[in-house]
């Protein structure tokens, strides 16, 4: 085994490996002396080289932390018994204790919350969709590891996903990051492991979780990271695969102010495995109003920008069973498409003429037209921003009066 624990530069790959040599007290456990009563074991968990969790310190070295926990699957223990660090924290060896009774082979998750049960020489996890900031570090719990051993004695731990390193100066305290994948590609939600007899085990997420609650990742900086003019990293682990279609992050403030960035398609390539893909440092600077850019519904909101003052004021938002969308092409207009959305409750309605396609991050050119009185002036022509696109839902943003828009854009095949 490899003695070292120094994380090479952010930029290079990392192995992320452990390897777990057992510590016979009192008795192993093993595919040769199992038996049907559980048996106490401790064993010692071996950082090599980075990644299988735990803290990256300031000389980016990998060390265990306080109340890690992993969960160790046999054919007689098919959802797992959890075993808890009880010695070693602070280095890159920690010891595991905990009971298991038994035979071999033996399966292992890190971290123990993952673990939901075993499936033929499979591993069911579930990949959290709130990861929690930690200083220097991916927070405790965040990058999923597995393993396999015919017996207690030696496991080699194996990544299965890449942590992405974004950067942020500023005077502002930032209270979450969000990160945002095309719909379609998955994040979160529960998923099979399989190959953990392998150097590189694959995770496939199970059917059906392609939505925009399952393409997203939030990093919880409770109470607040204070930014300065040192760039601040925040950590937060993804999928092996996904983001090389283009994602964004939203950054979001103590005040509830947000800045969101854009990465098109092809500027980045896919997370990697055991890779930590350090991103150019951003000045934080908040452009829009989290309560306009974390709404639920469609609708129309004045003061979304960042720089007008008072909070955020729905103006009309559609809510099922009191509203509806009007979609369709523009009679005569190719490339463009007309959507109306319907407030019954209000007795309100807008009218948006825009392109067809629409690139967020961009200025497009629209036309809204009010129906009804609930204090929003039509415009023709306005140039607005596109925030964000999100699945079917567009963000846009009116810079001249700080009105902001949701609108649904159904695909012409729908």
């Amino acid at each position: 085994m490899k003695k070292g624990s120094i994380l090479r530069r952010m930029a290079a790959l990392c192995a992320g490996v452990l390897a777990l040599a057992c510590v016979q007290e009192p008795i192993p456990v093993g595919s040769e002396n199992a038996g049907s009563e559980e048996e106490l074991i401790s064993f010692t968990a071996v950082l090599e080289d980075s990644g299988t969790r735990t803290a990256l310190l300031g000389d980016l070295s990998v060390v265990w932390s306080d109340q890690d926990a992993i969960k160790v699957f046999n054919a007689s223990n098919p959802t797992g018994k959890v075993f808890t660090l009880s010695a070693g924290a602070g280095t890159g060896a920690g010891t595991f204790s905990g009971s298991i009774s038994g035979s071999g082979p033996f399966y292992a998750v890190y971290p123990a919350s993952a673990g939901g049960s075993l499936a033929g020489s499979s591993l069911r996890v579930t990949v959290p969709a709130t990861q929690t900031y930690a200083e220097g570090s991916f927070g405790p719990g965040a990058n999923l590891a597995v393993a396999k051993g015919t017996a207690l004695e030696t496991l080699r731990f194996r990544n299965v996903g890449g942590t992405l390193a974004l950067k942020f100066t500023g005077s502002k305290t930032l209270t979450s990051v969000r990160l945002f994948a095309p719909v379609g590609q998955t994040l979160n939600g529960t998923a099979v492991v399989s190959g953990l007899d392998s150097d590189t085990p694959a995770l496939t997420f199970d059917a059906g979780q392609t939505g925009e609650a399952n393409a997203q990742l939030t990093l919880s900086c409770s109470p607040g990271v204070a930014l300065g003019s040192t760039a601040k990293t925040f950590y937060i682990v993804a999928p092996v695969g996904t983001l090389a279609g283009g994602f964004f992050i939203e950054a979001v403030d103590s005040e509830g102010k947000a800045m969101v960035r854009h990465s098109p398609a092809g500027e980045t390539p896919a997370i990697a495995r055991s890779e930590v893909r350090p991103m150019p440092a951003l000045a934080y600077t908040a452009k829009y109003k989290d309560a306009f850019l974390s709404t639920p519904n469609c609708g129309a909101f004045s003061k979304a920008r960042a720089t007008d003052s008072g909070a955020a004021t729905a103006l009309c938002s559609y809510v099922e069973g009191q509203g509806q969308y009007a979609w369709m092409n523009t009679p005569g207009t190719p490339g463009s498409r007309y959507v109306r959305l319907e407030d019954w409750a209000s007795g309100f309605s807008l009218a948006f003429t825009m392109p067809y396609a629409l690139t967020p991050g961009s200025n497009s050119t629209v036309s809204i037209s009010a129906l009804g009185s609930a204090g929003v002036t039509s415009k023709n022509n306005a140039s607005m921003r596109v925030v964000k696109q999100f699945g079917e839902r567009v963000w846009l943003c009116d810079p001249q009066n700080g009105n902001g828009y949701v609108v649904m854009m159904v695909n012409e095949e729908d």
